[in-house]
């Protein structure tokens, strides 16, 4: 009897270890059929999202541009990211072919940074011999949204509509210029190219989902 016991135990363990195995087996039938349901929903919503991101990364500014506005885009330490490194170059190039136009610097100071986004943007123009009267500093924005806001509030007043122009990444564009039209201003883009191809591919694939929050916090 001892043994007869013995044996239904180990067949009842053994029934139970295969239950186990065939609801693990089941479960992760589940979990992948689960994986390419929304899959296929969120590679088509995102592609639909990619589209005016990437047909918008390009210039449009006219050549008698008032303003531009350089957006910031993080300092380590007291040294421009690569990022802003990129926009800081287009906006340079831009500069020292029209003189007359004047360029806001915007951003502020965020963690990890010893200086302000705008004085180290400040700081490049003028090692690059931009005049100090052609520059403008904001250094309050914490985002986007402040980056354009605080600096249209620094244009001094005048009878006729400034022409204003963002400078930024090539995949910021879109984003850009939507918060500017949310806000109520006109504005033309110097998309900067971002010099990093690994980078420019990360950041197009981020940019998505900031566009969706960015929608939402607009709303």
């Amino acid at each position: 009897k001892v043994v007869l016991v013995v044996l239904e135990m180990q067949d009842l363990s053994l029934q139970q270890g295969k239950d186990h195995h065939f609801h693990k087996q089941v479960n992760f039938v589940k979990k992948k059929k689960l994986f390419w349901s929304l899959l296929s929903i969120v590679c088509p919503l995102l592609l639909l999202i990619e589209i005016p991101i990437v047909c918008s990364a390009h210039s449009d500014l006219p050549p008698n541009t008032d303003y531009l506005i350089v957006l910031g885009a993080g300092v380590n330490g007291t040294t421009p990211s690569l990022s802003l490194l990129d926009r800081l170059e287009a906006a340079t190039e831009y500069l020292r072919a029209h003189p007359d136009c004047m360029v806001i610097v915007s951003g502020g100071q965020g963690t990890g940074e010893d200086i302000s986004e705008a004085e180290a943007m400040q700081l490049y123009l003028l090692n690059q011999g931009i005049p100090a009267k052609q520059i403008i500093k904001e250094d309050q924005a914490r985002n986007t949204i402040e980056n354009i806001a605080y600096s249209y509030q620094l244009i001094p007043q005048q009878n006729r509509k400034p022409i204003l122009a963002i400078v930024s990444s090539e995949y910021h564009i879109f984003r850009s210029k939507l918060i500017a039209r949310e806000l109520g201003y006109d504005v033309y883009a110097l998309a900067a190219p971002t010099s990093n191809w690994l980078l420019k591919i990360n950041y197009f694939l981020r940019e998505a989902p900031a566009l969706v929050k960015t929608w939402f916090m607009l709303l």
